[in-house]
Parts: C-alpha cells; sequence; structure tokens
C-alpha cells in the first residue's frame, strides 16, 4: 500500500492515520473469516491512498475494472474517508474472497447479494471500530436516510433483488443501496453468526447447492419469506418518517439531553430550545449561532434550509446545523470558512488610495503569516468564517459596526471614539487607519492589533465559542504573543521597527523597570473583563505581566508549549471544573504549585 500525492502534509497525514486505518480494518477482515472458519484470501491488491480528486480520477481511470484500488483520503470529515477508502478496501477484499472461493459458480449466486455483501462487510467492520473518528462514520443511518430522502421503497426494493415480475429497471446506485439494505436485514437475523453464516452460503454453493437451498439452513428462512420481511420493512421505514427533500449530512449519533456536553452551549434558553426540538415533528432541523442565537423548523421536507436561511437574517455570518431530525450532524468545514479582509470606503480620497496601495497588503501578508502559521505548524485551521474589515476613518469605523457587527448608534459611536480597532463574538474583525497618525502605530494596526484579534478568534473557535470559563490572562497573553510572533516573521519594512521587537524582551525590561509597580500575578488569576480594564486603565499593563507568565511556561514546555495551549482551549471551556484539568494538563502544576513556580522564576530576572 502507497499513497500518492505531491503534498508533503498530504502525504504524511495520511501516512500516519490512513494507511494504519486501512492496514487495521484489513487485518480485522482476516481476523473475522478465519474465526467463522473461512479461508483468509490471497494478499490484497496494490492499493493507492489518494489526497486529491483530480489523483484520483486519473488512477481509477488507470485501473479501469479496479477502481477501488484508489482509496480517496482527502475529504474534509472522517466519516467520508472511512466510507469511500476504509471500508471501499474491505468491499474489495470480500469481492476477492467470493470471486476466489466461487471461481466460475460465482454466478450462482443473485445479484444482489454479491452487490449488498462488500459494502456490507466493509461497514460493519468500521462501525464497530472504536475510535472517536469512527463514531461520526453511522453507515446504517446514512443508509436509512438515504432510501428516506430517494424515497425508495417497495418497487426498488424488488428490482434490485430480481425478483419482481414486472422487472421494474433500476440505476447502478439505486441498485447497490437496496443490494445493501438487503443484505443489511439478512444480518438483523442472525447478528451473532451473520459471517459463519454467509460464508456456509458461499461454501454450499462452491458444493453444488443452489442459493436458494443453502440459503434456508444459513439464515433460518426461505428466500421467499425473507423478501416478504425485507419488503414490509422498506414500507415501514418509509411510512415511519417523511423524507428531507434535500441532502441530508452526515451524523454522528442519536441526540438527546443526558449528556450536555454534545451541546455547543449550555444556558438555560438553548437547552430548553433544544428540549423542545427533541419533542417535534420530523423532518426537522436544528441550527445555531456562533453567539448562541438558534432556530429550528420541524414537520417540514425543507427543515435544513428553512432553518439556516431563518437564522442567518438575525446573523451576519450565519449559522450550521447541530442536528437533523433525531441526529446530531457531523461538524463540517464551511465552504466559506476561513478569513477574508475587507476595505470598507465610502469616498475615495488620497489616504484611502494609500491605504489600498500600501496598507492593505500588509494586512493581508499578516493574515497569510497566521494561516500560514496555524495549517502547517500547529495542525489547525479556522474552522468558521472570520472577517477582518479595514476602515480609514472614524466615520466607516463607527457604519461598518452598525451594518456589520450589528451595534447600535450609540454603542457604534462610543467605539468608533474610544477604539481603533475590536473583534465581535461571531468572527469579526475591524481595524482603523487614520491619515493623522504615525506610521508605525498604523503597521501596528494593520499587523499587531489584526493578529492579535485572530489569535482570541481561534482561541474562540477551538473553545467551540464557550470561553468565558477561560483564564483571561492567558487568552489575552497568548494572543499577544502569538501576534508578536506571527508578525516578526512577515517581510521587513522600514516602518515596522517598532512592531517586530522581541515580545518577550519587551516583556522582561517593562518588569525590571517597574518593579513593585507591576501587575502583581495573583491580580490576574480569575480576573473577569472590567478588572482586566481596571487595571489596564491604572497603567499596571496587565498584558505584558499575562506575558511574563506564558512566557515561564513556553521556557519550561519548549517544543510543546504551543501544542499544550491549544489543547488547553479545546478543553477548558465547558465548566470551571474541566478549565482547572485543562489547566493542570497544559501546565502540568496546580495552580497554587504553578504560582510558586512562576514566583521564583521572576525573582531571577
Amino acid at each position: 500500500m502507497r499513497v500518492a500525492s505531491g503534498d508533503e502534509d498530504a502525504t504524511s497525514l495520511a501516512e500516519a492515520l490512513w494507511k494504519p486505518r486501512v492496514e487495521q480494518a484489513l487485518q480485522e477482515f482476516n481476523r473475522k473469516i478465519s474465526n467463522a472458519g473461512g479461508r483468509v484470501p490471497g494478499p490484497p491488491p496494490p492499493y493507492v491512498l489518494v489526497t486529491t480528486e483530480e489523483q484520483h480520477k486519473a488512477l481509477a481511470e488507470r485501473f479501469k475494472g479496479k477502481p477501488d484500488m484508489a482509496l480517496p483520503v482527502y475529504a474534509s470529515y472522517p466519516s467520508t474517508i472511512y466510507r469511500d477508502a476504509v471500508s471501499a478496501a474491505i468491499a474489495w477484499r470480500t469481492r476477492q474472497y467470493l470471486h476466489e472461493v466461487l471461481g466460475d459458480v460465482e454466478e450462482e449466486l443473485p445479484r444482489w447479494f454479491k452487490a449488498g455483501l462488500p459494502p456490507y462487510v466493509g461497514y460493519s467492520i468500521v462501525d464497530a471500530f472504536k475510535d472517536q473518528d469512527v463514531r461520526s462514520a453511522d453507515f446504517t443511518a446514512e443508509m436509512l436516510s438515504q432510501m428516506r430522502r430517494d424515497r425508495l421503497g417497495e418497487t426498488s426494493l424488488l428490482a434490485a433483488m430480481d425478483l419482481s415480475s414486472e422487472g421494474t429497471p433500476v440505476d447502478d446506485a439505486e441498485f447497490r443501496l437496496m443490494s445493501t439494505f438487503a443484505v443489511h436485514r439478512l444480518a438483523q437475523k442472525v447478528p451473532q453468526r451473520f459471517d459463519s453464516a454467509w460464508l456456509a452460503v458461499v461454501s454450499a454453493v462452491r458444493a453444488g447447492a443452489s442459493f436458494e437451498r443453502a440459503f434456508e439452513p444459513a439464515f433460518g428462512v426461505s428466500v421467499e419469506k425473507f423478501r416478504n420481511e425485507a419488503k414490509l420493512a422498506v414500507t415501514t421505514l418509509q411510512a415511519s418518517t417523511p423524507a428531507h427533500d434535500g441532502p441530508v449530512p452526515p451524523t454522528s449519533g442519536p441526540a438527546d439531553l443526558e449528556d450536555e456536553s454534545s451541546l455547543p452551549f449550555t444556558f438555560n434558553s438553548f437547552v430548553e430550545g433544544f428540549r423542545r426540538y427533541l419533542k417535534a415533528g420530523a423532518p426537522k432541523a436544528f441550527v445555531y449561532s456562533r453567539r448562541g442565537a438558534w432556530v429550528y423548523v420541524s414537520e417540514s421536507p425543507d427543515a435544513i434550509e428553512r432553518a439556516l436561511r431563518d437564522c442567518g437574517s438575525i446573523t451576519p455570518l450565519g449559522c450550521k446545523l447541530l442536528a437533523v431530525d433525531d441526529q446530531l450532524v457531523v461538524p463540517q468545514l464551511r465552504k466559506d470558512s476561513g478569513i477574508r479582509v475587507e476595505l470598507r470606503v465610502t469616498s475615495e480620497n488620497d489616504w484611502s488610495r494609500q491605504v489600498r496601495e500600501r496598507w492593505l497588503p500588509v494586512v493581508n501578508q499578516a493574515v497569510a503569516q497566521f494561516e500560514s502559521v496555524l495549517n502547517e505548524q500547529w495542525g489547525v485551521r479556522l474552522q468558521d468564517p472570520t472577517r477582518v474589515y479595514v476602515v480609514t476613518n472614524r466615520e466607516d469605523y463607527e457604519r461598518t459596526l452598525r451594518d456589520k457587527f450589528g451595534s447600535s448608534a450609540s454603542a457604534a459611536r462610543l467605539a468608533a471614539e474610544g477604539t481603533d480597532g475590536l473583534a465581535s463574538a461571531d468572527g469579526q474583525i475591524i481595524t482603523g487607519l487614520y491619515a493623522a497618525t504615525p506610521a508605525e502605530e498604523v503597521w501596528e494596526s494593520a499587523t499587531l492589533l489584526v493578529l492579535h484579534e485572530l489569535a482570541h478568534e481561534l482561541q474562540n473557535q477551538l473553545a467551540g465559542n464557550t470561553g468565558r470559563r477561560l483564564q483571561r490572562w492567558i487568552k489575552e497573553g497568548s494572543a499577544e504573543q502569538i501576534s508578536y510572533l506571527m508578525a516578526r516573521r512577515m517581510p521587513s519594512d522600514p516602518s515596522a521597527k517598532f512592531v517586530i521587537g522581541d515580545w518577550r524582551a519587551q516583556c522582561i525590561e517593562w518588569y525590571k523597570a517597574r518593579g513593585v509597580a507591576t501587575t502583581k500575578p495573583s491580580e490576574l488569576l480569575d480576573a473577569g473583563f472590567d478588572d482586566w480594564m481596571a487595571l489596564s486603565r491604572s497603567g499596571k499593563q496587565p498584558y505584558k505581566m499575562a506575558g511574563l507568565m506564558l512566557e515561564f511556561l513556553q521556557e519550561r514546555l519548549g517544543k510543546d508549549y504551543y501544542p499544550a495551549l491549544l489543547k488547553y482551549f479545546r478543553d477548558g471551556s465547558r465548566s470551571r471544573e474541566k478549565e482547572q484539568l485543562a489547566f493542570e494538563a497544559f501546565t502540568g502544576m496546580k495552580m497554587a504549585d504553578f504560582m510558586k513556580a512562576l514566583d521564583r522564576w521572576l525573582e531571577t530576572l
């Protein structure tokens, strides 16, 4: 098995993650065959893991009759890769087994059994995995949802099983789906011995028995009776839940309120809204915004479309699905994800043209540097859309806050008068670049300020937008730390000397100069927003003390610092208790021990 890719990162991911998964699945297939009394087939074909759609098409064409040997591992969510790559490898091995055992008499098996057995065996092996990745790959639920959605009923089933007296035509995709459903129903009859049952049928056919004669002793039912049971099952399925009009995204499991950690927000109105949703009739969909707004639509075939549209009308960057019917939706990368920079100018003048020509490229460089470090070095990316608005005067600053951020007129006016940049809770950032400002301060607003707010956006998304329980000094200190780290890696500029200084050196120099007048570390523990702002207004510069506290941790942790920091944001947001556990995992110490070690380190400066 090899990986075909021109991209080093994609190759590394495929080698580290997906190649072992395929190999594990193939080993499980061999184990199941052996335990059920079958003969393990010969060596598997030379599978190739492909990391781009273009490679997949090219290799599938080259393999011609054996396209399954090219296994695609480039989808944005794991369940698709498990379906299209891991389970596909098992399906090919199952077909290989049938061919090796049956040889010339393989045609004695009915088409629906030969078509439905390989994918079902592949799905069943993957579904049995216990990895967290795989819990999103509920292929049975996906199959039943597709049958409901496509309204595939009795006629389609009979046509697929070649048992319709009218010979109703059926397309290839529908045939494969209904054949797999038939095998799924067959497996439900003998769940503890399905492998030995289908192997017994194959063995009996190889010995000369007809399929019908081999079928009944293996599965405890005649082919005709099973056909009627399957027909009733598909009829019941279609009657049980109306279908959605459009495609239904992959789901990860049942939606319930027993474990509220599955919900992105746990405040009362959100939980109560989801409780009402669970009691509503299908088809239904529940969507939410990053600020905690939520909408659900029930008993409507276009529930998904309507819920997203209705929620989108109350938030500028749209909403995402939490649940469809009674299943939680697998988180997916939105098409509009990533960072987009927009210059908002009401009326052009010499300064706005200078910003467009000189300073907007600097903002874009800062964004590119941020994304490069996240993607290439830290292995993460912003999953939700993020917008950076650049304005050139206070009037456009105020107008953008009203139009994009949804601020009231009075709040927008106060913010425009008192700030040069800020960020919202739903991925929107604004920075003002003004003509009367010295060039080095314009550079600071175009780089450090933007990078600082992007770091907060990363924190918010890692924490599921519920990071209020996280330590503010870690959030603010790491935002400053990250902004300087990334700004210093940007291309040099004559006006950048103020910006690209060493953040660590600045913090240490400040601490030495201020002495006892500095912010004390204990003042930052559990500090709220108002506490932080009061320290800032007093001139005690809490950002620099927070920076020192994190520089201490970086010195201790070395190359493990940033991975541990990102994990803190992921794990510590759900409750105060989880924040404490995440802090201990991040630092390797309880808070009291951390403070003592920090004090000893500060004494050495």
